[in-house]
């Protein structure tokens, strides 16, 4: 073996007579005689190049025996076959305490050692694993590890997260492994910040590897297939990189994403937001024709911080189709970054005057309010045109049955934050008014509100109600709707006091 790394320190190797080491009894790995084969032609030609990691034998052993092997036993048959007398080896002290057969050098260092080995050799992953005996995706998830960031692996070497934990983390983009890494841990709510809420993270509380993959799955990964953007659209990035060749596409590198169902599916929500913003910024422009005066941002429901300029949801109608188009007309381009129509294109009408669209509502109303007052007999214009209106009320009433029926299925738990959140707003907005006082009550009491002018009644905006929600963690917004379904248990019906000490305790 090459003695170029510098200096031995007390990790180094040193030169150990085959004969002198024999494989531990502990040792559950199977040794396949063909890996044993081929790696005894590569040992012939460059040697052994990754010492084997031995500790002292221990119980009646020959007096030859020194060494039990902890790992490179393919290392060392394949040394032997090749009629080596030596072998580089590692030494490391028996611990014990962690059992027999499972010290081991650290993940993070085998890793700098494999990377070591890749750089002095110029060879790639299935190369190095060849060499030191490994399986390729083995050295690929450890070479991997060397990408976490250094919160992840300081508490990876504090042990405060498992190698599992650490393999899922390393897998994101270093921007997105900051929030990982606090899913790992339970969490302690602070208070707010700049107007931002702040968590303390509590790392005696770590969560199974299972939770983080599901929070993975449902906070950071998103399918390719239904974003607004082309996959191979070169506009939306500085670089020009387009999905099909970035390797945080989990279809890039099937070996480290074997478990992900869905090749097309990015690991980087960061740049993915990126790229939905721009295709908006050039959508805009090429609906427009203009740079400086690009087409409107249209809102299809309230979503907290919308850009200013944003068209709100009740000020515009959608034009489904070509020939319904009115004078008015014009193209416009969604704003919902938590739905999945973010960035789409539609034509729209916001014109109050248009009688086809966005006026049609009104004059309706006037015009059947008019027909009910002069009590206008059959056969009259106003008569027909109330006749009309109900048909049309009818046939819609069906229309939105048959929606909902046809919708019902696509819903699937658990329900994502966005639906949960809407839900928890429209269940506390048919909650009667004295209940809501009582929820509003409780929330003061347990530190989860300021005062009761923070979430409104039964009569105020919506708007109110989702920012006051949007400030709950997802375990509080449960604590909230289970409020809301038992704030009337036990209430006194006969007299209502103006307060109800509820006594509970949501936090």
């Amino acid at each position: 073996m090459t003695k170029s790394a510098g200096s031995k320190t007390a990790q180094d190797y040193i030169d150990v007579a085959i004969e002198h080491i024999t494989p531990s009894p502990f040792n559950k790995r199977t040794v396949k005689q063909s890996e044993v084969d081929s790696l005894r032609e590569s040992i012939k030609v460059q040697g052994v190049l990754q010492p084997i990691l031995v500790r002292p034998a221990t119980g009646k052993q020959k007096v030859l025996i020194a060494y039990e092997i902890v790992a490179g036993e393919q290392r060392w048959r394949a040394a032997r076959a090749a009629g080596l007398k030596t072998i580089p080896t590692i030494v490391k002290v028996d611990d014990r305490r962690r059992g027999a057969g499972s010290a081991d050098i650290h993940p993070l260092d085998e890793a700098a050692q494999f990377a070591q080995l890749q750089q002095l050799k110029k060879q790639p992953a299935a190369e190095v694993a060849r060499t030191v005996g490994k399986d390729e995706k083995y050295v690929s998830r450890r070479l991997l590890l060397l990408a976490l960031i250094p919160d992840a692996e300081r508490d990876f070497r504090d042990d405060l997260i498992t190698l599992g934990h650490a393999l899922e983390i390393s897998r994101l983009d270093p921007n997105v492994q900051v929030y990982a890494l606090a899913a790992c841990y339970g969490r302690h709510y602070k208070g707010q910040k700049n107007g931002q809420d702040v968590y303390e993270p509590i790392k005696s509380e770590l969560k199974s590897v299972a939770q983080l993959q599901e929070w993975i799955t449902s906070n950071i990964m998103l399918d390719l297939h239904s974003a607004p953007f082309k996959m191979t659209d070169t506009r939306l990035r500085s670089d020009g990189l387009i999905c099909v060749e970035c390797p945080q596409r989990t279809g890039f590198n099937k070996l480290l994403f074997e478990d992900v169902k869905k090749g097309d599916t990015c690991t980087n929500p960061l740049c993915f937001q990126g790229k939905v913003q721009a295709l908006i910024n050039i959508t805009r422009t090429e609906l427009s024709g203009d740079e400086k005066n690009p087409s409107p941002l249209v809102a299809i429901y309230y979503e907290h911080n919308m850009p200013a300029g944003t068209i709100p949801y009740d000020k515009y109608r959608r034009i489904e189709n070509k020939k319904d188009r009115c004078e008015f007309a014009e193209g416009a381009v969604i704003y919902a970054p938590r739905h999945k129509q973010h960035g789409q294109t539609l034509t729209i009408c916001r014109e109050p005057k248009c009688k086809d669209h966005l006026g049609r509502y009104a004059d309706n109303r006037s015009s059947s309010s008019h027909s009910r007052q002069n009590k206008a007999g059959a056969g009259s214009p106003e008569f027909n045109k109330r006749k009309q209106e109900l048909f049309d009320i009818k046939v819609a009433d069906l229309v939105r049955r048959r929606v909902f029926a046809q919708a019902l299925p696509g819903f699937k738990s658990p329900l994502p934050r966005l639906w949960l959140q809407l839900v928890a707003a429209e269940f506390y907005v048919r909650v009667p008014s004295y209940d809501q006082g009582t929820v509003r009550e409780c929330l003061i009491a347990c530190e989860l509100l300021k005062d009761e002018r923070s979430l409104p009644g039964y009569s105020s905006g919506g708007k109110q109600i989702h920012e006051y929600l949007d400030t709950l963690s997802d375990r509080q917004l449960a604590q909230f709707m289970a409020l809301c379904a038992f704030a009337h248990h036990g209430e006194n019906q006969y007299l209502k006091t103006p307060k109800n000490q509820a006594g509970c305790d949501v936090r």
